[in-house]
């Protein structure tokens, strides 16, 4: 027994020793920041679990449920899972490497690549449903070469659980999963559509994310309205022009790896065998393409390009020569990753980072601090929603611990956006604020919002400019008592307000506005 188990640990030195270098990256940038708008959103979902939400399935909302059940709340805490998922995907770089028969330089390279990509550096600080998608989408890949290498039935059941689990995880695996469909088709793989085996795993898959279908079901298929809202403000901007070359953009300091990849796997013949995984890339890429999504719903396909570009690599430097040329393509990811690392991941202080900042936009590098509003700022747009949600909260709990204990009882927080609403949430029970239930019609939190709320005071939070929001119009006294003032905030200026004295028919007023705008939620 010892033996067997120090011969598995010799096999998978390298993996095993990748994977705890990306894990390490939790302890460097857990702390600078706050968390991001969208961490606060789906950790307040995990305080409400259900078999669905308006954002995503719930697995993510599941995930966060487990994380302060098991590990409390802090920073740290929150960004444990992102991380493992993010080393579990540099570990499943060398793996399919050896899978396609990559030998140890090829898995070294094939964790670096993904250890060094930059693209892949960014999304694993944060507690979103990204980085669990890719994960699922890199387990996809692993199990097909498990399947192709060993024809195991096994294998495909486990690809039906990855499939079911990662529907849980976010819609967008279905680009993968009829990506693969057409792969197949084209492919002499099609002879799996008459293996018993591939249909007892598209049931496990079904099964599994049935409850979410029969969720979206019972709330008449919110996602259906969350695409076409999406498509009107945000996708109909998307071009194949800007689509193509940020593909080219994401993965900056290893693209010459993946394209040898993608090459290796559609024209190699030492690669021939896995011809249908380098389809179902090229089709995911071509389908998100054309269906104008954001482009980087593909970077699930990555890892697998950069394995494969790795093997190839490999396989090409293996003369006396060329030989000492392998070193290479692992230091040159790594020089550009540092390049431009605090980009990437917010480590630096923030005075460091507005200085670095500065130096970039003066050698015409702006991208990364030109907001949505066109503007240059001072940090990059997502660094800015990780400030100011503690002052909010505060300033929240100090208009309603001001108020009688009796007119306590008779006050709601109404918060205007998600991200005010869930930070208010967090910190609430990270700091015993002892506020009542946040409410807010936007995001999940219209489903919390009781149909019904009777209250004589409201605590009101949102960016009002001109002292003009809907809300004001149902009170006859209004006082702003607070206002974030955080320099580096995105949201700078919003208020805390408090609102008394309301209209004589404010509950039906209320009533009707949460009606409104749960309208497109009719239960079936």
């Amino acid at each position: 027994m010892t033996d067997r188990k120090q011969s598995w640990l010799n096999q998978n030195a390298i993996i095993i020793f990748f994977f705890l270098v990306k894990f390490t990256q939790l302890f460097f940038t857990s702390s600078n920041y706050e968390l991001h708008r969208d961490e606060y959103l789906y950790l307040a979902e995990g305080d409400h679990m259900a078999w669905g939400y308006l954002e995503v399935p719930p697995l993510v909302p599941f995930l966060a449920f487990l994380t302060k059940s098991l590990f409390g709340s802090s920073i740290t805490a929150v960004r444990l899972f992102p991380t493992l998922f993010g080393a579990g995907i540099v570990a499943l770089g060398g793996l399919m490497a050896r899978e396609m028969g990559g030998k140890k330089y090829a898995e070294v390279l094939g964790c670096c690549v993904i250890l060094f990509s930059s693209a892949f550096v960014r999304v694993s600080i944060l507690f979103m449903p990204v980085i669990v998608e890719l994960f699922f989408w890199t387990i996809y890949s692993y199990l097909i070469f498990r399947y192709l290498n060993h024809r195991s039935a096994k294998n495909l059941i486990f690809l039906g659980i990855a499939f079911g689990l990662g529907m849980m995880t976010k819609y967008s695996s279905a680009f993968f999963i009829v990506s693969l469909l057409i792969g197949l088709a084209l492919t002499n793989e099609r002879k799996l559509f008459i293996n018993r085996w591939f249909w007892i795993a598209t049931a496990i898959a079904f099964i599994i994310f049935l409850p979410n279908l029969l969720w979206q079901y019972n709330y008449n298929f919110p996602v259906v309205h969350h695409m076409k809202e999406l498509r009107e403000t945000q996708l109909i901007n998307v071009n194949w022009g800007d689509f193509l070359k940020d593909q080219l953009i994401m993965n900056l300091t290893v693209l010459p790896i993946w394209i040898i990849g993608l090459g290796a796997l559609l024209f190699s013949k030492t690669l021939a065998n896995y011809r249908i995984i380098g389809l179902t890339a090229f089709f995911v890429v071509f389908i998100l393409m054309i269906s104008s999504g954001k482009s980087y719903y593909t970077l699930g396909v990555y890892p697998v390009l950069l394995a494969a570009g790795a093997v190839q690599i490999e396989q090409w430097l293996i003369g006396k020569v060329s030989y000492w040329f392998r070193p290479a393509f692992i230091l040159v990811p790594v020089v550009l990753l540092y390049l431009i690392l605090p980009i990437c991941i917010p480590y630096l202080p923030t005075t460091k980072m507005i200085a670095f900042g500065k130096k970039m936009v003066a050698k015409g590098i702006d991208g990364p601090w030109r907001w949505e509003d066109g503007k240059i700022h001072d940090l990059p747009q997502d660094y800015a929603d990780m400030f100011g949600w503690e002052e909010i909260a505060k300033k929240v709990a100090e208009t309603y611990h001001s108020l009688s204990p009796e007119e306590q009882k008779q006050t709601i927080i109404f918060c205007d956006n998600y991200g005010f609403a869930g930070a208010v949430q967090y910190y609430n029970k990270r700091l015993n604020l002892n506020l009542p239930e946040v409410q807010s019609l936007d995001a999940s939190f219209m489903l919390w919002t009781p149909a019904e709320l009777r209250f004589k005071t409201m605590i009101y939070v949102d960016w009002v400019r001109n002292n003009d929001a809907g809300a004001f119009k149902l009170f006859h006294s209004v006082k702003q008592t607070g206002a974030m003032t955080n320099i580096y905030s995105r949201e700078r200026g919003t208020g805390v307000y408090l609102l008394q004295q309301p209209v004589d028919n404010i509950d039906e007023l209320v009533k009707g506005a949460v009606k409104q705008e749960r309208a497109f939620l009719a239960e079936n």
